[in-house]
């Protein structure tokens, strides 16, 4: 009775496994891309990028396959602003499509999903919301937008309470087809 005991401890023991039920947004990274099968319609694409931590963990039993990051971010975001070299700030001259759209990018070497916002100000309330395509492993999906306007992104922030975080915008263009 007694090693039938200590198995069943050591079973629970060996099924109990960290769980992260949020996600904390390190950096961001934007990008502009070209659609070699597009460029006759003059739009500038760029695509946002967000690196993120597992936050909120959580011991959890018989955990396995659970996706991380589920309850969202751990603290709410207050706005991304996107800054010419000049500072004249041209986050609201970012489209997109649909908020649930999703997508994919391809090279001569890969293809990479993508999701769309309408524009920044509904990625920021997806975000903070906690909306499906904005939470778990999601939240690191790019999300692709057209710029509006003959400006040139700079500097991409993003601003919570009490931290935010700055980016220069790569320069470099990556080529990829619309699948």
């Amino acid at each position: 009775m007694r090693s039938l005991l200590i198995l069943l401890m050591a079973i629970i023991l060996v099924s109990c496994e960290c769980h992260y039920e949020t996600f904390r947004i390190d950096n961001v990274v934007m990008q502009p891309i070209v659609f070699t099968d597009s460029l006759v319609n003059g739009k500038k694409y760029f695509v946002i990028n967000f690196i993120t931590s597992w936050t909120g963990t959580k011991p959890v039993l018989f955990g396995g396959g659970i996706e991380p990051g589920l309850k969202g971010i751990d603290e709410k975001v207050k706005s991304i602003e996107v800054r010419t070299r000049s500072g004249k700030l041209i986050s609201p001259c970012f489209k997109g499509w649909e908020t649930d759209m999703y997508g994919l990018i391809s090279n001569q070497e890969e293809s990479h999903g993508y999701y769309s916002s309408l524009n920044i100000a509904s990625l920021v309330r997806s975000i903070n919301k906690g909306e499906r395509q904005s939470v778990g492993m999601r939240i690191c999906i790019p999300r692709l937008f057209y710029l509006s306007s003959n400006d040139e992104p700079y500097t991409i922030t993003i601003k919570f309470r009490e931290r935010q975080i700055t980016s220069k915008v790569i320069q470099k263009e990556m080529v990829y087809c619309a699948e």
